[in-house]
């Protein structure tokens, strides 16, 4: 995993540094559209109140994803490390983790990951993080605005949520290998380890 990250970087640092046809580095040039098939798939599996997961959000993603929004698919799923027995839901970080993690879960169904990072970097940016928090920072930086949030807020109160939820604890639970901790990142499929801030 290592050998691949490297290899993409210096492929990046190549591509960067190549002069564009119009003589510009294409340092300074806008990116060019990038095919959804041929995007590099970015999915990061997190928990809402998990301290790496907070600082990696607000800091390196958010960078990574306003920055390359052209050649980034982004997928987001706030389940982490939580258990599941039956129905039954135990977070690593307590109840309010777990209601944290459905709001995102809901925000998510709504909103496109790459749309929804500047509420999420919100969210995870807070002293500390609320259901109050986060609907100011949904109404405030979310497409949709208020709207979004009343869907959101919907979602978390109704059966939706909780089929959701489920659904990232299965999307989870299945990743080959398995993940050990968070935040856990993947490139292309390929867990990142502890490499992930160099996203």
């Amino acid at each position: 995993a290592r050998a691949t990250s490297a290899s993409a970087c210096a492929l990046l640092v190549i591509v960067v540094l190549l002069p564009h046809s119009s003589g510009i580095p294409l340092a300074h040039a806008p990116p060019q559209p990038v095919a959804d098939g041929d995007k590099v798939q970015v999915a990061l599996y997190y928990e809402t109140l998990c301290p790496g997961c907070r600082e990696f959000i607000a800091g390196d993603l958010s960078k990574a994803v306003s920055l390359l929004p052209s050649i980034i698919s982004l997928t987001l799923s706030p389940w982490g490390n939580a258990k599941l027995n039956g129905t039954n839901i135990t977070c690593q970080h307590g109840p309010d983790e777990c209601k944290l993690n459905m709001l995102h879960t809901c925000l998510l169904n709504f909103v496109p990951a790459a749309e929804a990072m500047p509420a999420i970097k919100c969210m995870e940016s807070s002293v500390v993080p609320s259901v109050i928090t986060s609907a100011l920072c949904i109404r405030k930086h979310a497409p949709g605005g208020a709207s979004t949030w009343n869907m959101t807020r919907n979602c978390m109160s109704g059966p939706m949520g909780l089929e959701l939820v489920l659904r990232e604890a299965k999307s989870t639970m299945s990743l080959q290998p398995p993940h050990k901790y968070t935040p856990w990142l993947t490139i292309n499929g390929v867990p990142a380890y502890d490499n992930y801030t160099d996203v």
